[in-house]
């Protein structure tokens, strides 16, 4: 019984749209996105821009026919991806979609290293793994990592065959395994 209920909304929904219940489903809709768990590998192996910095404001506007939400950037060091004198960074990501950068989740006055994906064709971008790819930088240069990023350990080359996993503990350790 239940079954047929559910199985007639359904059918109601998809096969008729301009039904009143499909029309309320379409106007309140948002986009999620799934992300699994990262390592510090991840995040250095896949982001096409990484840099130290802070994050300043956001604005909503429409860009290519779609909703963005511009993110500007105070730029303190350049790692990856953008020219070395940058000092202002605005990116833009899709404001369908849940982002870490609102006032509740980021302080402005808080540095960062952040880990972005390479910019599409219609100039949208995206942290890796959303707020796994943003490490907080502690006033005594250690680190903060996301909760969900499943690995913190980075491996070293010793030797000429040898590898150790060392802990990241400080900007400086971050900075070194970023560039090797």
């Amino acid at each position: 019984m239940v079954k047929n209920i559910l199985l007639s909304f359904l059918c109601a929904t998809v096969l008729c749209p301009n039904s009143t219940s499909a029309s309320k489903v379409r106007s309140v809709r948002t986009a999620y996105t799934l992300t699994k768990s990262l390592k510090i590998s991840d995040l250095k192996e896949s982001a096409a821009i990484i840099f130290r910095g802070s994050f300043e404001d956001f604005r909503y506007h429409e860009k290519n026919g779609l909703a963005a939400r511009s993110l500007k950037f105070k730029v303190k060091e350049v790692i990856r991806g953008l020219d070395p004198e940058t000092k202002k960074l605005v990116l833009t990501e899709w404001a369908q979609t849940r982002s870490p950068f609102t006032e509740e989740l980021i302080a402005s006055d808080q540095e960062y290293v952040f880990f972005f994906h390479e910019p599409s064709d219609r100039g949208f971008t995206s942290l890796l793994g959303m707020e796994q790819g943003m490490i907080s930088i502690n006033t005594d240069k250690s680190l903060g990592f996301s909760s969900k990023l499943s690995e913190t350990r980075a491996k070293k080359r010793k030797l000429l065959f040898f590898t150790v996993e060392e802990e990241l503990e400080s900007y400086q350790d971050l900075k070194k395994y970023l560039r090797s």
